[in-house]
């Protein structure tokens, strides 16, 4: 059996500007505890193909796993970004795990959770002649 780890699961969403809703109550931002398998990872994300990043979030290191295809696909949204480095982006569901010192995957600690929700922001853009606001992780 498969050790168990703490993540945060964030999906992507789109909202119009002027009918924003709470990040919590629209189930973007899941915490929860998952068997720590690959194949977890795939059905999490919905892929062929994931990929383990290292993301820098409020001063701290941490994995980050996602589709290593995203930017191919059309429909997918924006849910990382570096605001230092527009070309620093992670497109779609991520799963974020904490990070030992030789990279494995550990699980999040309450003060983690606590940064990482404290690096939430918003992306605002156009689409089809709307305003719409796409809540982002902010990663360094």
């Amino acid at each position: 059996m498969s050790e168990m780890i703490s993540v945060i699961i964030f999906r992507g969403a789109e909202m119009d500007i002027n009918d924003q809703k709470d990040i919590q109550a629209s189930k973007i931002v899941e915490y929860k505890l998952i068997p720590d398998e690959v194949q977890t990872y795939y059905d999490i994300i919905g892929c062929d193909t994931v990929e383990f990043v290292i993301k820098q979030i409020g001063g701290k290191k941490y994995r980050v796993i996602c589709d290593e295809m995203a930017r191919y696909k059309s429909g997918l949204i924006i849910t990382m970004a570096n605001p230092k480095n527009t070309n620093d982006i992670i497109i779609g569901t991520v799963v974020i795990a904490g990070m030992e010192k030789r990279g494995d995957l550990t699980s999040l600690t309450n003060e983690d959770i606590k940064n990482i929700s404290n690096h939430l922001g918003y992306m605002v853009g156009k689409k089809e002649g709307r305003e719409i606001v796409c809540p982002v992780i902010l990663t360094e």
